[in-house]
C-alpha cells in the first residue's frame, strides 16, 4: 500500500509533463498573390482552440491598377486592419480594410482572400482574392481580382 502511495504523484506529474510535449498553441499562415494587378504578401499566427483569432496578423501590397492615388499604391497591414477571419473545414477567408491617413488624398481599401485546402491535409490553399479600391478625392472606384495562395501550419 505504501508503495502505490508513493508512485501516485510520479503518475500524475507523468501525466501532466508528457501531453504538454506534444502540444501546439498556434500556427501560422502565410498567403501571397503576384499578377498585372496586386503583389501582396500576408502572414500571421491563429490559435488552436476554438475562438481563438489571428494574432501577429501583417502585409504588405503593391497595388499596379491605373487611377489609384499613389498614398494608396504601397499599404502596409497590421493586425488593426484584419476586420474578419475564417478557418475551417479546408476553408480560409480573409476581410482586410485600409485607408490612407488625413494628410493626402484619401482611399479606402478592401481586401477579401478567399480559400479552399487542397485534397489532403498538408495541401496548400488555393483561391482568389478580390480587391476594391475607393479614391474618394480623384473619384472612382477600382477593382481586381486574381488567384492566391495560402499555406497553413
Amino acid at each position: 500500500m505504501r508503495a502505490a502511495f508513493l508512485a501516485l504523484p510520479l503518475l500524475a506529474l507523468g501525466i501532466l509533463v508528457v501531453p504538454a510535449r506534444d502540444a501546439h498553441a498556434s500556427a501560422g499562415f502565410s498567403c501571397e498573390a503576384d499578377d498585372a494587378s496586386l503583389t501582396l504578401a500576408l502572414s500571421g499566427a491563429y490559435g488552436h482552440s476554438i475562438g481563438s483569432g489571428i494574432v501577429n496578423f501583417g502585409g504588405t501590397a503593391t497595388i499596379k491598377l491605373a487611377g489609384v492615388p499613389d498614398a494608396a499604391r504601397k499599404p502596409a497591414f497590421t493586425a488593426e486592419h484584419l476586420t474578419q477571419s475564417w478557418l475551417e473545414d479546408g476553408d480560409f477567408r480573409l476581410a482586410v480594410r485600409w485607408q490612407t491617413d488625413g494628410s493626402g488624398p484619401s482611399a479606402e481599401l478592401v481586401l477579401l482572400v478567399t480559400t479552399h485546402r487542397g485534397p489532403s491535409e498538408d495541401a496548400p490553399y488555393r483561391g482568389h482574392y478580390r480587391l476594391l479600391v475607393f479614391a474618394g478625392d480623384s473619384g472612382g472606384l477600382h477593382k481586381a481580382r486574381g488567384r492566391i495562395t495560402c499555406s497553413v501550419e
